[in-house]
């Protein structure tokens, strides 16, 4: 970054929040993909010795929707509240950019982390390890020559991040084509999780009285907004009849599980 025209302090400031703030933040979902990777291998890899093929791809479904139930609003929390957001944590303005675009990390690691649990179980490590080689050294080139060009900068982390990141999702959803059909209803998986989170960010906004300067405000009443918000979220997707939410309740033991964390 120094070569890219940034001082040394500067440098050391940027990838501290970087690495230090906005990292956690657009990793928090991990506290479930990680839990739903842990079960999901053992499971899918007994069905598959069992050629239970039918069973698979229910878990597999269910972990994706888990995993996309959980990112989306996260996703749009921190795109669209990354100033209260960074303000309420960090008391940082500087991170608010950073948390911003960052923010759609959280959704691209989430996939890649339950992508790669799935392939876990059914037995291909080999793919997952290929895959992961492969981002990695791309990302690596990536950082190398964008990183301390002037023209890119800091901009060249989040090229290289997102890039790399994509590749191996890319990756290992051929992967897993070639082993199983799944058929996403999109309008279920992707398009009611949003707009309960639009309504959980509208609702947030109602209930907080002043999200633009929240150096002052009363941290007990933003956090319980930010609760109220959530059930409202999931409450819009119990409306909508979400497929997921209606017939499995274990991925509602799963988000309820996720809220008693961030208690």
């Amino acid at each position: 970054m120094i070569a890219a025209g940034y001082s040394n302090s500067e440098s050391i400031a940027t990838l501290g929040r970087i690495g230090g703030m906005a990292m956690p933040l657009i990793s928090l979902p991990f506290i479930v993909t990680s839990a739903l990777v842990v079960n999901i291998i053992p499971n899918i890899t007994e069905k598959s010795t069992l050629r239970r093929y039918k069973e698979i791809d229910n878990d597999i479904m269910l972990a994706i929707k888990s995993t996309l139930i959980i990112s989306i609003p996260l996703t749009l929390l921190f795109i669209i509240l990354a100033k209260p957001i960074s303000i309420f944590f960090y008391s940082d303005i500087l991170v608010s950019d950073i948390i911003r675009i960052m923010g759609f990390g959280t959704l691209v690691l989430s996939l890649q982390h339950i992508y790669s649990g799935i392939l876990y179980g059914l037995n291909k490590q080999f793919n997952v390890m290929k895959n992961n080689l492969i981002g990695l050294i791309l990302r690596v080139v990536l950082l190398y020559v964008l990183v301390g060009n002037p023209k890119y900068g800091i901009n060249g982390f989040y090229i290289s991040f997102y890039t790399s990141e994509l590749i191996i999702i890319t990756l290992n959803v051929l992967a897993l084509k070639r082993l199983v059909s799944l058929k996403f209803d999109y309008w279920d998986l992707v398009g009611k999780p949003i707009i309960g989170s639009l309504f959980m960010i509208t609702l947030l906004y109602l209930s907080s009285y002043n999200l633009e300067d929240l150096h002052y405000a009363n941290s007990l009443a933003f956090v319980s907004s930010i609760f109220v918000a959530l059930f409202s979220y999931l409450f819009i997707l119990i409306v909508t009849k979400n497929q997921h939410i209606q017939k499995n309740k274990r991925i509602l033991a799963t988000v309820f599980f996720y809220m008693k964390i961030l208690q």
